[in-house]
This record gives C-alpha cells, sequence and structure tokens, in this order.
C-alpha cells in the first residue's frame, strides 16, 4: 500500500510540474511579447505577423491576442489568431473588436488594466472568439508616451491541461483533475 501511495505522489507531482511548464513557458513568452511591443512600438503592418509568429511557435497556446485600448473617437483594433480544430495545423483569425464580441467588455482585457500588471483569468468558455474552453494570461503594454496602449493575450485550452493530468495512473479507480 504504501508503494502504490509513492507511486501515486509521485506520478501527481510529475503531472503538477509538467502543467507548471506549460504555464510558466505561455508567461515568459507572453511577458516577452508585452515587452517587446512597448519597447518597439511596432508598426501596423509588422504586428500581426508578430502575432502569427508567436501562436505558430508555441504548440501549448490555443491562440493569442492584441487588443489595444478603444482610441478617443470610440475606434477599436483588436487580431487574434487560434489554431483550427484538433489536428488541422492551421491558424484562423476571428475579429473581437466586432460589436458581437466587444472585447473592451471582457475579463482577459479589462482585468490586467485594472490591476496594472499581468494576470490568468478563472477558466471560462469563450464564445465569437476561439470557440473553447480556456484560460488567458493577459499583459497590459504601453505605447510611445508610456501610457497603457492595450493587452497581449496568450489561451491555454482546458483540454490541453486535462491531458497532461490524464496521465496520471492512479490504480483502477483514482483519476486526477485540475483545479
Amino acid at each position: 500500500m504504501a508503494a502504490a501511495e509513492r507511486e501515486a505522489v509521485n506520478e501527481t507531482e510529475a503531472a503538477v510540474s509538467r502543467v507548471e511548464d506549460v504555464l510558466h513557458s505561455v508567461e515568459e513568452r507572453t511577458l516577452a511579447l508585452g515587452e517587446a511591443l512597448s519597447v518597439l512600438g511596432p508598426r501596423d503592418a509588422d504586428v500581426d505577423p508578430l502575432l502569427r509568429r508567436f501562436v505558430q511557435g508555441n504548440r501549448d497556446l490555443y491562440g493569442a491576442a492584441i487588443a489595444w485600448v478603444p482610441g478617443a473617437r470610440g475606434e477599436r483594433r483588436a487580431l487574434y489568431y487560434h489554431w483550427a480544430a484538433e489536428g488541422e495545423g492551421r491558424l484562423l483569425a476571428a475579429n473581437l473588436a466586432s460589436e458581437t464580441y466587444r472585447y473592451w467588455e471582457r475579463a482577459w482585457f479589462k482585468d490586467p488594466l485594472a490591476a496594472g500588471g499581468p494576470l490568468w483569468t478563472e477558466p471560462y468558455q469563450d464564445e465569437s472568439g476561439g470557440e473553447a474552453s480556456m484560460v488567458t494570461f493577459a499583459v497590459p503594454f504601453s505605447g510611445a508616451v508610456g501610457a497603457v496602449a492595450g493587452v497581449v493575450t496568450a489561451d491555454v485550452r482546458l483540454r490541453r491541461l486535462d491531458s497532461i493530468v490524464k496521465g496520471i495512473e492512479l490504480g483502477r479507480s483514482g483519476f486526477g483533475l485540475v483545479l
């Protein structure tokens, strides 16, 4: 019994470590992208390929967005790329600036601006964006004059984290879950 318990603890700790590795990698890359946007202030034409490469470069991501603070005249701009259905291997774009999605009202946009720094969202079902259950790491970035210009995000599907936890062998009746 003691050996089985040690084995279960070891398997669980290994799975926790794999989940933490995924989340830490997402955090580091998103922070770096936010810093690059703040420091380099890329032209509009350069931001789209930058975001596309960001998503393509990390298969742990489901998608990512760059969303700007609405302008003084109400203009809104956001880019979002996410992976198509499992196994397809192609990126899709979604319009987060539409009146139906309204990114400026979403927690992943408002909360890091209010907190003044990066944060993880609670799990949620995204509708009209990526259409998936996910968590989002969101990082504010600044513009040329140092004022907050927007938020860069990275989405991780809950299914990705669940796949790691499902690999835990906990006997015939044991199971793991992510809290």
